[in-house]
Formats: C-alpha cells, structure tokens, sequence
C-alpha cells in the first residue's frame, strides 16, 4: 500500500510539473491519468500479494516446519535441527532467515502472517519455547 500512496504522490507531482513547464495547467485529464496508473498499479500488487500468500504457504507441522525459501523453493526443518535464525528484510518486508544445515539457502518465514499469533502458539507447542526460530518469533513480534 505504501509503494502506491508513494507512487500516487511521485505522479501527482510530476504531471503538476509537468503541466506548469508546459502552459497547461490545470489540466484536470492529465491528473485523472497520473491517479489512474498508481491505482492500478496497486491493484495489481495486492493481487500478487494474494497469490504469493495462497501460493506459499507456511506450515507448522509437529515434528518440523515447512516453508519455502527466497527463491520459492520449499523445505522441511526439524524443530531440533534449527540452530540459528536473523531478522531479514525483503523489500520492506520483515521475515525471519531460518538457517537450514544441509542447505546454503535458509527459509523465509514472513512475520506478516495473517495469524501471526496461532502461529507463534504453533511454534513453541511443537518446538517448544526454548526454540531458537520461537524465540526470533517473540523477539521480532514485541518489537513491533
């Protein structure tokens, strides 16, 4: 939402100028289009965003987690085998790098999951709270 309010903004501002170097403001069909491609441009980006969530989902399953890494390829981890996790950041969004010891690539859990807290449950009921990715979890959702 944020890259199409920044968006909005950008264009609004380039076509005023736009209109000013060139005698013609105020156009008022030159600014329905420069708020039309913005609009549009985040339509399309929160149908993406829909895709993605219904695309890679991320499962907590009792004896492992299950979820994809950067590159959309899906992994399982055991509880016990995850021995480090970082906070990570991926085009403004907040995610969790959970390091996977038989691969180079770690999982991508995202902390903007649409139940964040069942989720945290989940994790430390299966894991258990002494969990190193349980206590990137806390640790990342009371920061926010």
């Amino acid at each position: 939402m944020w890259v199409t309010v920044a968006l909005l903004a950008l264009e609004l501002a380039l076509e005023t100028w736009a209109q000013l170097r060139t005698e013609r403001f105020p156009d008022v069909t030159g600014w329905l289009g420069a708020v039309v491609l913005p609009l549009a441009g985040g339509a399309v980006l929160a149908v993406i965003n829909v895709l993605v969530v219904l695309a890679f989902p991320v499962k907590v399953l009792p004896q492992a987690l299950h979820c994809y890494n950067f590159w959309g390829i899906y992994r399982s981890v055991k509880w016990g085998d995850i021995v480090s996790v970082k906070p990570a950041s991926i085009m403004g969004l907040r995610y969790l790098h959970v390091s996977i010891p038989a691969h180079s690539q770690p999982l991508t859990v995202p902390l903007w999951l649409r139940d964040m807290p069942g989720f945290i449950t989940a994790v430390e009921t299966h894991a258990g709270v002494s969990n190193p990715l349980a206590q990137a979890l806390r640790q990342a959702t009371e920061t926010t």
